[in-house]
């Protein structure tokens, strides 16, 4: 069996291992709207909308560029998303953008160390990144602030509504991810977790669908 085509079905051999990728808070106050950069509009836009639901009075957008958006964006990744926040009505002062970081671990490293020294309080940080990224950039703030409680609020959606590449090319990307949460917790850039075994065997099934 190969990997369905039909989006129904692409999203249900896919959902165990969605479900933890994407990990969804419930949505409350926090300090400061923690903004990833990527590829991708529904990023700023769901920052736009928390913004607007009054989940934080600031916003901060990291991120310089990466393998998708070199040669996409003419300007990084955070200036090309405050300026689709700006255009959906957050306002530029509330916006502070890091333009340098290179990877998840910079970008909270980054950002973290600009709202220090912008004074402004990280208690609570709500994230907002590609969707299957967001169990990693709260690993990520747990290895690196504990201190800090975080709410990832990635967009809501399926992997269908999701895709920013070929159905195949996407369920490959979202089994890399599940390996780098071992390989990097290893490595010691994020902390360690322990992932379920509907969602490893959702993964075998998916990697055989992969290999056919």
């Amino acid at each position: 069996m190969k990997i369905p085509a039909d989006p129904n079905d692409f999203d249900a051999i896919l959902q165990p291992i969605w479900e933890f990728l994407a990990t969804q808070a419930d949505v409350a106050k926090a300090d400061v709207i923690f903004v990833f950069g990527g590829l991708g509009n529904e990023i700023p836009q769901r920052a736009t909308e928390l913004f607007k639901l009054g989940v934080a009075p600031v916003c901060l957008v990291t991120g310089s560029s990466g393998p998708l958006t070199a040669g996409v964006y003419t300007k990084s990744e955070a200036e090309v998303f405050a300026d689709e926040m700006v255009k959906e009505g957050v306002p530029a002062q509330s916006i502070f953008v890091e333009r340098s970081a290179r990877n998840t671990g910079q970008n909270v490293a980054f950002g973290m160390a600009m709202l220090r020294n912008l004074n402004i309080p990280t208690t609570r940080v709500a994230i907002v990144c590609k969707a299957f990224l967001a169990r990693r950039a709260m690993l990520t703030f747990q290895q690196q602030c504990p201190q800090v409680q975080t709410l990832p609020l990635p967009p809501v959606g399926t992997p269908s509504k999701m895709l920013d590449r070929s159905q195949e090319d996407f369920a490959q990307r979202l089994l890399d991810e599940l390996t780098r949460l071992t390989d990097y917790a290893e490595a010691g850039y994020i902390a360690a977790t322990d992932i379920p075994r509907s969602v490893t065997a959702a993964a075998e099934a998916v990697r055989a669908m992969l290999s056919q």
